[in-house]
């Protein structure tokens, strides 16, 4: 084998791209995303809330068996944190959301103009059914990028000051 296949065999460039994996646990399936980082130094597992799922990050050289391993020994941890995981809600017309500790209902509104605008107790979105969640998920980022940074600079003074 010549010496570059040899190396790239053993140092690759780039890590592989991301695994699905199935750790058991009293009887369940547990789904859990197995990737390779060349930053890492140990196994870790972390939760990604985003997309409901377990991520185990393992270093480029660490046997694939080691880090199912290492998976196999936290099954329960895993289990425990899937289950802790809120149901996703999906963004629909009567749906309930909180905002900012105040629950709010979603009012689909197809024959007004614009996009998303709250009264009341009620976020009211424009235009075409399948477009709700888009503009409702594009207006509650633009809505925290607004109000969070505020909240959290008053936070920061309020707690520096003691």
């Amino acid at each position: 084998m010549p010496a570059r296949q040899l190396l790239d065999r053993f140092f690759p460039k780039s890590a592989p791209a991301p695994e699905q994996l199935v750790v058991n646990h009293a009887g369940a399936s547990l789904p859990v995303t197995f990737v390779r980082s060349a930053r890492a130094r140990r196994a870790s597992l972390r939760v990604d809330p985003a997309h409901r799922r377990i991520v185990l990050t393992a270093p480029m050289r660490m046997s694939r068996g080691t880090a199912l391993g290492f998976a196999e020994t936290q099954a329960g941890w895993i289990a425990a944190r899937l289950k802790r995981l809120p149901a996703r809600q999906p963004f629909v017309d009567g749906a309930e959301l909180p905002l900012f500790g105040t629950p709010h209902f979603i009012r689909h509104r197809p024959d007004a103009r614009g996009t998303v605008w709250v009264e009341g107790t009620e976020i009211h979105v424009a235009g075409r059914p399948e477009h709700l969640p888009r503009r409702l998920r594009d207006w509650l980022m633009a809505e925290m990028r607004r109000r969070l940074p505020p909240l959290v600079y008053a936070k920061r003074r309020g707690s520096s000051e003691t």
